[in-house]
Parts: C-alpha cells; structure tokens; sequence
C-alpha cells in the first residue's frame, strides 16, 4: 500500500455482520454496537479485522437474519445495515476483510452439522437454488455457480445508500475472501478451478479490491491449489491457528515456504483459544516472517442495552475480548483478556515498525440509560474507555452534582447493572429522588475525559427491601469499628485461600463469610456472592456481580437500613 508493506495485526469481529449474542439466532446488530465495534478497531496502528460471512438462509436452523434469502432472493434490510457498518469504517479508517460465504461443517457421517450451521454455509445457498445441498451441487453445477456469481456481481454493483459509493470502489474492504474455512480441516477442498473462476469474476467487476483464497489450509500446505496459487486474480492465501505456539509458527514458515515461488501475500485470519504466552510466541513468529498480518479470535464490543457482549469457546474455557481489557469476572470476561488485548495493541504498532503509542482516550460520551431506579444505573460505555466516574444531584438542584463512584467500571454483560447509589438514603434530596449522569476515563492518565453523559431522573434511592433480618445482623455483630474492615459474603462456598470469620444460617441457605481486601484480585464474581464494605461510621453489602448496594447502615444511628436489591439472573 503507497508501495510500502501493509501490514498489521488485529481482531476478527465475528458479530459486526450478523449478531449472535443478542438472544435467538444471529441478528442485524444495533447501530450502537456497530460504531462502538468500528471505534475499538480504530484505535489500532492499521486498523484490520475480518468479518464472519454473509448470511445465507439456512436449511436447518431458524430464527436468524440473513443477507441471502434464496437462490437470487436478497434481503435488502440487512444490505443496508452492511452499508451502515462499511460507512462507518471508512470514516475511522478500518478495514474489512470480508468471506463470501461459510463453509458447510458435516458430521462423521458426511451430513451437515446443524450445530455449526451458524450463518448458512454453501450447502444451504446450492439447497436454495437446486434442492441439493452436496459439494457437488456446489462447487460443479454450473448453474449454482452463475447464482453465486450474480449475488457476487450484486454485491460489487451495490451503491451504499448512506454514502453513495459503490462497494467495488470502498476502500473500507480490504478484500474479499472466497469463503470461510472452506473444505475444514480434513475435508475436501474447493478446486482449483472454482477459486480461480470466482476470483476472475471479483476482479473483473473491481479490479483493485484483493481476493484472497478461502481454503483453510489446515496442517496441509499441499491444500494450497496450484492453480489458485499460479492464478492474477487471487492476491492472498491464510491459515488458522488454534494449536500451539511454535507448532503454530512451524506451519505458518510451511505455509509461506509453498508461496515463496509464487509472490503471494500471506494472512494468519485466524488464532486464538489459547494462553496469553502462546500468543507472544505466535506474534514473534509473525513478526519475524514476511507474513502481512495476523488477527486474533475474537472481539466483542459494548451493548446498546449497557455493559458488553460476551462469547465463550470450549465450555467457558475461553471468552471473546474486550478493549482495553478486563480483570477475569465470569461469565463473559476470561482469565488472560487483562494481559491479551493489551499484547494486540502493541504487537499492531510493532509489526508496522512504529513506536507503541499511547491507549485511545474516549472521545464520545457515555450514553444513560432509563432504568427506574438510582440502584439500577445502566448506560451505554465508550470504546477505550477504562473507568467512569457517576454523579448525582438532587432533583431541584441541577448544579449541585456529588461523586458518588469515582472508578467505576463496566464489565458486565448486556444489560446487566453497572452501578447502584451507596448513599442508600435519600438525604439532600427534598423529593428523595437524584439525577444521574457518568464521564469516561481512559487508560492514559493525561488523555481528558469524555463529555458528560445525559442526565437521567428523577430516580428514586434504593427502598426497603429483600435479605433476612438474621442475615443482616450476623453480619453486622462481626462489624469491628476501625475504619475500614472488609468481608466478603458466598452462598454454600468457603475458600481455603481466605480466612473464614464465620458463617451465617439463613433458612437452609449457608453464607460464609471471609476477611479479605474489598474487591480483592481473586475476588469472586458469582451472581450470589456479596461483599461487605465498612468506611468510617458506615457500612454497606454490595452484590458483586451487580454491584448493588443491599444493606447501608449509619452505625451513629444505631439502627440498620435495609435497602433492596436489584439481582442480576
């Protein structure tokens, strides 16, 4: 690019197309989403991720959106969120790299696996056209390859509706891939001749715009077609890697050793499901080869509804990051996301031979959401954003605004609370009602905050509710007055890392209580377990997971408000 190497290291951003962590099947995401997804992408040194596939209707699954209804059936809604998302990443300077279509996962038995069915593969488009779902049927009957062209002329032709440039001529993709791991790991490859026949027909419609092979090469570098290999039409070949580090490196230096003679590009569009020490070994390799890129599996971004989407891989082994990256808190925030996005911001930089830059500050303001409840604060967080400050005031007196959570932050899954008032009464208040509002920090201490939010309210204070009496006052006996003694509180679960201070019966329900530092780093985050804060002459119980203040008390007072509680399920 501009005659000089384009390379680059990044995410694959499997929900910008179609969403899957939204509920039911994959949906057309939110436009909040999309820009918040395309503002994290932006704050890389060359900026690149790959998209999930288009979506073709599927034969087998139900309850998704789709780009492809039928054989020449398109859905034009979804065409217009793509033009929304291909806008955007122009404007920030991203780009996409694009499969065509999915490839059709089988089983032992050589059918389709309606498990990994996710976005519609080429057997449901060679279904929609001919009722044959085979590879035959695909990648050898000529008519299903004229549709498959066609929706390919279709989409090259297009004019986005939102910028009027045709997609052939956007710069916002970087290419269009073939398919994606097309032929799997083991099973038969596309031939030659399709790759080069579809490549042809991209080039021909938009002669700058890149194709890149999507074979998945897999452990086999003879799986690279020597017809796609020799081809003009086809710019770039990738591999996936979910191995091991120097495995993994083994096979990328195998991998470019057949394109050598051939003067190819080379991308690993795929690797992840691994430590954060594989990882660097993987990058280092990358680094020291003449591989253009790499992008890692996966990130996720925030959620109109508040906090963030989540994905996890392998049972719950592995999640999807999270920018700028989180401490561990299950569900939805794995164990090496605080040490992985912070190695992707760096090796981006590195492999571009630039200086590690400073972390993005947030520029847009965070967005509050209408909750009801001063115990139930939810907004909408900013990309790079590392911390939120929330504020109040009463409801007459809109000047008058206090701190009430000077670093808050926002890892929680969508829709989930984020913060909730501590003050736990409803002095300074002649309603006993409080507006709210939220900043955003950055992770670089001398980038400015964000703008202020909106201001939600009037919105009441928490209100007398839910926990056991018993529960509370085994709790409170245990209070020692010195200013600032912690304990944290789990249902059915005691820790051998933390001294036990005790433990509380409430019905057949055992909590046991801990001495320990309040939101300590091995802190559990359980959706029943609670912690216990005491500052000067006040204590609260805060729900981890929520945050939710359920018990204040004012020891001056010499009584005990009992407050409620909004319980994250």
């Amino acid at each position: 690019m501009n005659n000089k190497p384009f390379r680059f290291v990044g995410f694959n951003v499997p929900s910008l197309l179609l969403n899957g962590d939204m509920g039911t099947g994959y949906q057309l995401p939110n436009m909040f989403d999309t820009e918040d997804t395309v503002d994290t992408l932006a704050g890389l040194i060359n900026p690149v991720a790959r998209t999930m596939p288009l979506g073709v209707k599927s034969t087998i699954a139900s309850g998704s959106a789709y780009h492809v209804f039928g054989c020449t059936d398109r859905n034009e809604e979804a065409f217009v969120s793509l033009d929304h998302i291909l806008n955007v990443a122009a404007e920030k300077g991203v780009k996409l790299i694009i499969p065509l279509i999915n490839n059709n996962w089988l089983k032992s038995d050589g059918s389709t696996d309606p498990v990994q069915d996710y976005f519609g593969n080429w057997g449901d488009f060679a279904f929609l056209c001919t009722g044959n779902r085979s590879y035959e049927a695909f990648f050898e009957d000529m008519t299903v390859r004229a549709a498959f062209k066609d929706l390919i002329t279709y989409i090259l032709t297009r004019k986005n509706t939102v910028n009027g440039k045709l997609y052939s001529e956007d710069t916002a993709i970087l290419a269009l891939e073939t398919g994606n791991e097309l032929g799997s790991w083991e099973d038969r490859r596309p031939p030659g001749a399709w790759t080069v026949d579809i490549a042809r027909h991209i080039k021909s419609l938009a002669p700058h715009l890149l194709v890149m092979d999507g074979t998945l090469i897999g452990w086999h570098p003879d799986r690279m077609d020597v017809l796609a290999l020799a081809s003009p039409y086809v710019d770039m070949f990738s591999n996936h890697y979910y191995d091991a580090g120097n495995t993994d490196v083994n096979w990328m230096r195998n991998d470019l050793a057949v394109l050598a003679p051939y003067h190819k590009a080379y991308l690993v569009g795929e690797f992840g499901l691994t430590d954060s020490a594989t990882y660097k070994t993987i990058l280092d390799g990358i680094l020291s080869s003449s591989t253009s890129g790499a992008l890692i599996w996966s990130l996720r971004s925030h959620s109109y509804r508040g906090g963030w989407y989540s994905h996890s891989e392998k049972d719950g082994t592995y999640y999807s990051y999270h920018a700028p990256g989180w401490p561990q808190r299950l569900p939805g925030f794995g164990s090496e996301e605080q040490a992985v996005v912070p190695m992707i911001f760096e090796y981006a930089a590195k492999i571009t031979g630039v200086a590690v830059p400073q972390y993005p500050a947030p520029i847009k303001a965070p967005v509050m959401l209408e909750t009801g409840s001063g115990g139930r604060l939810i907004w909408r967080g900013v990309a790079w954003a590392d911390y939120y400050e929330v504020q109040h005031a009463p409801s007459n007196d809109t000047e008058n605004w206090t701190t009430i959570g000077a670093k808050v932050v926002d890892n929680v899954e969508a829709g989930n609370t984020i913060f909730s008032d501590p003050v736990g009464t409803a002095q300074g208040s002649p309603d006993g009602k409080y507006l709210y509002r939220v900043r955003a920090f950055g992770k670089t201490a001398r980038t400015a905050p964000s703008g202020w939010s909106n201001a939600v309210g009037p919105l009441s204070v928490p209100q007398p509710g839910e926990l056991p009496s018993e529960f509370v006052s085994a709790i409170a006996s245990g209070f020692s007055p010195d200013g600032r003694k912690y304990f944290f509180i789990e249902k059915y679960v005691a820790f051998a890392s933390l001294v036990l201070f005790g433990q509380v019966t409430v019905g057949n329900d055992i909590w046991m209580l801990h001495s320990r530092d309040f939101w300590g780093p091995a802190m559990s985050t359980t959706q029943e377990s609670w912690s216990f804060q005491a500052v000067g002459s006040q204590w609260s119980i805060r729900n981890s997971w929520s945050r939710q203040c359920i018990y204040h008390k004012v020891n001056q007072r010499k009584r005990m408000r009992i407050l409620s509680t909004v319980k994250e399920g």
